[in-house]
């Protein structure tokens, strides 16, 4: 079952200051009450105050419901690719279905929301081939149209990592490789994901030099996370 949970924000003056309505799932609805009502007394300054209440919540819940280590499963040629031309690192990805009481869809900020998922023990429990430290708190994110991280995918392919060559495939079965393993990896549209990547060292796993990668496709309708990463050394 589900239900609504209607935030209501007053100010100082006792005036309403905002009103926010989240769906809340798995939740048993009262019997006498079709929502649920909250005041906070709001300085002007403290208006973007109750999104920390969402996160903190966020943290303490339980967010996973599944992960599937994509590699220990698969000879797909796109990993082997990788593995070829990464030689002294290598790839890793995973197919995370999250457990979520708010709707992913109404989390307005993608980019923190996942700085704090890969900070729970959840995540670093059901990605321990990533050896995770305090380095998560240097993870970087920066969003992308999705065609723009398909093709920083195909650059990856393409250039490979420290002591590989320049992929002599042609560009066009590079192009069929990538779209072919993203098409087996996200089981939808791809195209619809919230897109990101980094080039920073947030776990053990990474080398931290020129060839660190970290992309991640997330559907909201789906509420999936869909993690790449690429790490090599010279």
């Amino acid at each position: 079952m589900s239900m609504t949970l209607s935030l209501h924000f007053e100010k100082g003056d006792g005036c309403l200051h905002e009103d926010l309505i989240i769906n809340l799932k798995g939740l048993e609805k009262p019997k006498a009450l079709d929502s649920y009502y909250f005041f906070f007394a709001l300085e002007d300054n403290d208006r973007e105050n109750y999104y920390e209440i969402f996160l903190d919540h966020l943290k303490k819940s339980k967010m996973i419901k599944s992960t599937e280590n994509i590699n220990k499963n698969s000879n797909n040629i796109f990993f082997d690719t990788i593995e070829k031309s990464h030689a002294n690192g290598g790839v890793l990805a995973y197919k995370i279905e999250l457990s979520l009481e708010l709707e992913l869809k109404q989390i307005r900020d993608s980019n923190e929301f996942i700085k704090n998922l890969f900070q729970t023990e959840e995540f670093k429990n059901a990605t321990k081939e990533l050896k995770h430290s305090s380095l998560v708190e240097d993870l970087s994110l920066v969003e992308l149209n999705p065609l723009d991280g398909f093709g920083k995918i195909c650059s990856v392919v393409y250039y490979g990592g420290a002591y590989s060559y320049q992929n002599n495939s042609e560009i066009k079965s590079i192009l069929g490789l990538v779209c072919d393993f993203l098409d087996n990896f996200i089981p939808f549209e791809w195209t619809r994901c919230k897109t990101f990547v980094s080039y920073s060292k947030w776990a053990g796993w990474y080398y931290g030099v020129a060839w660190d990668y970290t992309f991640i496709f997330l559907d909201e309708k789906t509420e999936s996370l869909f993690l790449i990463c690429v790490t090599d050394t010279d």
